[in-house]
């Protein structure tokens, strides 16, 4: 293998960590964001540690990460078609592709509960 592959190999994989990092950290805000939006509310809950007691707040909070992780994960896979079709490296942007769509789906069933009535 030539250092010219080796090289576009090492940022293809930079990139891709970047990515990843990045998704996972907007959908950790927007369920930050979420959380202090529905505490910030002012509506009384009655469940004494839930501060996600409106109904928008409750859908907001399981559906803003996931909308967060699927996009992450199908601009991925769009990357590694692209980069499949150039052929470059694309094994790496498939496995953040799917790792991501593997989180959302993780996320969305732990998350689903708050959409369950009481």
């Amino acid at each position: 293998m030539g250092k010219a592959k080796r090289r576009v190999e090492r940022a293809t994989s930079r990139s891709a960590l970047v990515h990843t990092a990045v998704t996972v950290g907007c959908a950790l805000v927007a369920m930050m964001l979420v959380l202090v939006w529905s505490a910030a509310s002012g509506h009384e809950c009655t469940k004494p540690h839930a501060s996600y007691c409106l109904g928008t707040g409750r859908f907001v909070l399981a559906i803003a990460p996931t909308a967060v992780l699927l996009v992450g994960g199908v601009s991925a896979l769009l990357r590694a078609y692209r980069m499949w079709k150039a052929n470059g490296p694309w094994q790496v942007w498939q496995g953040v592709g799917w790792g991501l769509l593997t989180l959302m789906v993780v996320y969305l069933t732990v998350s689903g509960r708050v959409l369950l009535p009481e």
